[in-house]
């Protein structure tokens, strides 16, 4: 009896490790976990193209002429936004580009943080998209999860 009993917790021992190893390996994996991921060189823009997520962080990849126009929004507060709007092209596998950062708040006056900032989005071997802000690394360990496709 005590040996059918050790048998069993060891097997619901070895599920519950099974079901967290799962769990570390779908949507619900960490920025860290996510951004250590090799990113890929994507063969053109066509992957980028859409809507993003990552908790209230939303990204919107849109194709205007000849350029991307990457808008990711974060809603600090009930009364509060802050907006990254980059200018990106596909170079190398990987979308690039200079924008602004912008704070609205309740609806109404927007301050500037800056106009110079530099991006670069990457998709990784799991189809995340990997933020890096070179003016202020706040995309450092960050990855999205793409929503909807471009249509």
């Amino acid at each position: 009896m005590k040996k059918l009993f050790g048998l069993a917790a060891l097997l619901m021992l070895v599920c519950a490790m099974c079901a967290c190893n799962a769990k570390g390996n779908n949507a619900d994996n960490t920025s860290e976990e996510v951004a250590t991921q090799s990113a890929v060189a994507a063969e053109d823009a066509s992957g980028f193209i859409g809507s993003w997520e990552h908790g209230r962080l939303t990204l919107s990849i849109i194709p205007t002429e000849d350029t991307y126009k990457c808008t990711i929004s974060w809603p600090t507060s009930s009364t509060e936004t802050t907006e990254w709007v980059y200018n990106c092209s596909f170079e190398e596998g990987a979308l690039v580009g200079t924008g602004s950062k912008k704070t609205t708040v309740n609806g109404g006056s927007t301050e500037t943080a800056y106009e110079d900032g530099e991006v670069k989005f990457e998709l990784t071997l799991n189809g995340m998209l990997l933020w890096e802000d070179a003016k202020e690394n706040a995309g450092d360990g960050l990855a999205f999860e793409k929503k909807t496709a471009a249509e």
